[in-house]
Parts: structure tokens; sequence; C-alpha cells
């Protein structure tokens, strides 16, 4: 085990207590207070979007209101129906992502402090008083704590997947190409060879160009 040698105890406690400030609290402020803002702005926005949609239907139900004695126009209701459930709908996928955006910039917040928050705690524990440090941390304890620590390394990608739908995108289109040619040899190794000539009932043979339409459509069923 390496440990620094300081002439000056209060210089080496000084250091310490400085690198704790720089590295644990001083990220941890800045990104609650840069995520808080990020979340604040998102939750006005959803705000916004309900208060404007509570608006609109109001407003339509006082207008077919105002005028009894104006035959409207009929209008398909199925479609009318259709249309306002669609609208609907995106406005509550719109909420919902807002809504995970917001729950997984806490978690990012959370995890580093996790993560880098017992780590330093010891150090600085073992700098200041060694003799009480040395009663309660062990080195097994010590060790756990640092791979804990290097464990934050990864913690974000995983969280960004599992609680981002662009990420999860992004990331599996850059597999795509990967992807069609493992499809592209399975639907060539579904072909049976007979007489110099592919032979499959749901491929035809007619030309290059239906057979090339036939595997993107397939391509595109797969990845869905």
């Amino acid at each position: 085990m390496c440990r620094e040698e300081w002439d000056n105890t209060s210089f080496e406690i000084g250091y310490t207590i400085a690198l704790l400030i720089l590295l644990l609290v001083g990220p941890v402020v800045t990104m609650t207070i840069a995520y808080m803002l990020i979340a604040v702005t998102l939750w006005i926005g959803m705000k916004m979007d309900t208060q404007n949609e509570l608006e609109s239907t109001i407003g339509s139900q006082n207008g077919s209101c105002k005028k009894p004695d104006v035959v409207p126009i009929a209008k398909p209701k199925g479609r009318y129906d259709l249309q306002r459930g669609m609208r609907q709908t995106n406005s509550e996928r719109s909420r919902a992502s807002k809504k995970r955006v917001i729950k997984m910039l806490f978690a990012v917040v959370f995890e580093f402090f996790v993560c880098w928050t017992p780590m330093f705690i010891i150090q600085s524990w073992v700098i200041i008083d060694e003799n009480s440090a040395e009663l309660y941390v062990t080195n097994e304890l010590s060790s756990a704590f640092h791979l804990l620590a290097y464990v934050s390394t990864c913690c974000n990608p995983i969280t960004y997947c599992f609680m981002n739908r662009n990420f999860r995108q992004g990331f599996f289109s850059a597999f795509r190409c990967l992807r069609r040619q493992r499809i592209y040899r399975q639907k060539c190794s579904s072909l049976s060879y007979s007489g110099g000539s592919y032979v499959n009932t749901k491929i035809s043979k007619a030309g290059s160009y239906e057979r090339s339409h036939h595997f993107e459509n397939a391509v595109e069923a797969e990845e869905t």
C-alpha cells in the first residue's frame, strides 16, 4: 500500500479537504443546480401543455354552446374522435417523456453521490483521524468503496439506456448494419439451391427489384 508522507499534517489535512470540495462537493452541487433548472423547465412545459389542452377543450365546448341556431356541418364522428384521441395520446406521451427525463436527471446525480461519497469520506477520515479510522475501516471495506467509485464509470450509460428512449434508439442504430447482415444471412440460408437457381415460395424470381424490395420489407418487419 502506497501512501503520501507530509512533513506538515495541517497541509495534508487542508489538501484532503480541498480535494473533497473540488472533486465531490463541487460536482454534486453543480450537477444538482443544473439538473434542477432543467427539471423546472420541463415541469413548466408539462404544466403549460396541460393548461393549453384544458383551454382548448373548454373553448371547443363553449364554442359549440354559443351558437345553437347555426346548424354545424356534419363531420364524420369516427374521424373526429380518432384525431382527438391522437392529440391526447401525443400530449400524454410528451408528458410521460418529460417525466422520464426528470427522473433520469435525478438518478444520475444520486448515482454519482452514492458511488463517490464513501471513498472520499474514508480517505478524509483516515487523514484527519487515523487512529479512530483504523478501528472501524478495514482493508476490505476500503477496497469495496474504491470499487464502488469505479462502478460510477458505467452507471450513466446503463441509466440512459433504461430511462431514455432516444439513447436506446441511437445505441441500436449503431449496430443496425450488423443486424441487417445477420438477417440477410438468415434469409439466404433459408433458400434452397436447385438446378443453378434459388427456389423459395416467398420470394419471386421475376427480377432483382422484387427480391430486394421483399428483403427490405423483411428487415423493417424484423426491426419493428
